[in-house]
């Protein structure tokens, strides 16, 4: 293989893991926040902007176990 082809392939693999952990933090939301614009996974007791998910008013976004760390905490 030719210095060439190593940096094409090191490419391709970065390229296919990045794809991979972008559909790992897909699959971890619930299934209808998935193209929501209000969820919010960094917040440390909700999931969402809002108490009651306004895709599914049935949803509530509190967190049954708050987040470990605050992400926004000074």
């Amino acid at each position: 293989m030719t210095e060439k082809n190593k940096a094409v392939r090191r490419g391709e693999k970065l390229l296919q893991k990045q794809e991979r952990r972008h559909e790992a933090k897909i699959d971890k939301r619930p299934p209808c926040c998935m193209r929501c614009e209000y969820y919010q996974p960094k917040f440390k007791y909700r999931t969402c902007l809002f108490v009651r998910c306004p895709m599914d008013k049935s949803l509530k976004t509190i967190r049954a176990r708050p987040l470990s760390s605050d992400k926004f905490a000074v």
